[in-house]
């Protein structure tokens, strides 16, 4: 996927009526591809901070899907987890994900598309739904190296492929528990959001 400016990304938020953060804070944002190929990194996570009308954007390869593994074996009997595009406010936390490793862990509402089809393609349509605080949606990485395929990897989390843009991005986090406290808001849009909206 291109990446994009933080103009184009802000003037999508704008148009959907999120809250984004001009005090210095982060403000955490999702694409999802327009390409639904399964089982790559193909999204983005956008890391983006305003104040005083100075711009500062960093770009992050990540998956916003889950992997074929869960795909055609979910983990819940109503499908596997699809997050769906929106903005969670105060969602995140940091934490251990799995009791493993520090990364950001699930401690407010996100909203699941459930995929229960099990064909390996990704079905943004079931009409299945869920909210929840408890669904464990984290943001944390792939293996201990660089990953090419999501695989086990994701059954819905969002997910870095590339551990040395794990560690500047978890280590990022840090710093910003630290100035702002421990709650983070994401927002996740479609790709497709931007060609809409003719941004692009």
């Amino acid at each position: 996927m291109q990446k994009y400016t933080a103009e184009q990304i802000l003037e999508v938020m704008n148009k959907k009526g999120y809250k984004i953060f001009k005090d210095g804070s982060v403000n955490l944002i999702g694409i999802r591809a327009k390409d639904k190929t399964v089982n790559i990194f193909n999204d983005l996570l956008v890391v983006l901070r305003i104040k005083a009308e100075v711009v500062s954007i960093s770009h992050y390869s990540i998956t916003t899907d889950p992997g074929s593994f869960y795909l055609k074996t979910p983990l819940n009997p109503y499908g596997c987890a699809i997050l769906k595009p929106g903005q969670y406010k105060r969602a995140w936390s940091i934490g251990k994900h799995k009791g493993l490793y520090t990364a950001l862990v699930q401690v407010g509402n996100f909203t699941l598309i459930r995929d229960n089809n099990k064909d390996n393609m990704l079905d943004f349509d079931s009409k299945i739904e869920q909210t929840g605080t408890n669904f464990g949606i984290n943001c944390h990485h792939a293996g201990e190296k660089d990953s090419d395929l999501i695989g086990k990897y994701s059954a819905g989390c969002q997910v870095f492929g590339f551990i040395e843009e794990w560690c500047s991005f978890i280590n990022d986090m840090l710093v910003e528990k630290e100035k702002w406290g421990n709650y983070f808001t994401y927002t996740l849009l479609d790709e497709q959001d931007l060609l809409d909206l003719g941004v692009i």
